[in-house]
């Protein structure tokens, strides 16, 4: 699995992200077992890219979430300017 950049990330839609977040803990787990079974790698750096593509998975993955939850809450409130200031109203 290759490492992911931040410019590919974003061409991704939420259940890709979710599938290669996956295969990259899979992958992970695999390069670990041979570790611990007194195998060698091919490339010992492997784990450190791998862990850091998917903490941007991850983080990309959390602000399309927040984007989301902000979409919805600007759709049931509304801001009504009166004499004694502003007020929020939500509508149902």
């Amino acid at each position: 699995m290759a490492v992911l950049r931040k410019s590919e990330i974003k061409k991704l839609k939420p259940e890709e992200i979710d599938k290669k977040i996956k295969e990259l803990r899979i992958e992970i787990l695999t390069l670990k077992a041979k570790i611990a079974a007194g195998g060698s790698i091919e490339d010992a750096g492997k784990l450190k890219p791998l862990r850091r593509t998917i903490a941007r998975l991850q983080t990309y993955q959390r602000l399309q979430q927040l984007e989301a939850a902000s979409r919805e809450s600007s759709l049931k409130s509304r801001r009504k300017r009166t004499k004694e200031g502003l007020r929020i109203e939500t509508v149902t």
